[in-house]
């Protein structure tokens, strides 16, 4: 199944996401594509408190600019192709994120230009 989404005026890659806390609690969020990000899915503390999340654990992570910090971690479920998959859920400030670990398995096109499609495709199973 294709997920589609959309380039921002920022030049942003942005999917929409469904995501869900242990009581069925759900959020559908634009979430912005994080090369950079080799976790599942970033959300803030509000929206982490929202969905009622379940604390995972704890791990220190590397931030961009090179420098490390604390992350909490939770479990969350997201609406992935249609079907629910249990993900770790990093709180993190800033916009919701999706990063790497979740896009495992799938081509990511991106046309960079504001308003161009961004596309989200399984990758053929191996023979």
């Amino acid at each position: 199944m294709m997920l589609t989404g959309i380039t921002n005026s920022d030049l942003e890659a942005i999917l929409r996401l469904e995501v869900r806390g242990p009581a069925g609690q759900a959020l559908v969020l634009d979430t912005l594509i994080d090369t950079g990000f080799n976790g599942y899915v970033a959300l803030s503390r509000t929206q982490i408190a929202v969905l009622g999340l379940l604390f995972h654990s704890r791990e220190v992570a590397e931030l961009a600019d090179a420098s490390f910090t604390s992350v909490r971690r939770f479990q969350g479920v997201v609406i992935w192709q249609s079907r629910e998959r249990d993900v770790i859920v990093v709180e993190m400030d800033g916009g919701p994120m999706i990063g790497m670990s979740l896009l495992e398995g799938t081509h990511v096109g991106i046309d960079v230009v504001d308003g161009g499609p961004v596309t989200i495709q399984p990758l053929a199973a191996p023979p």
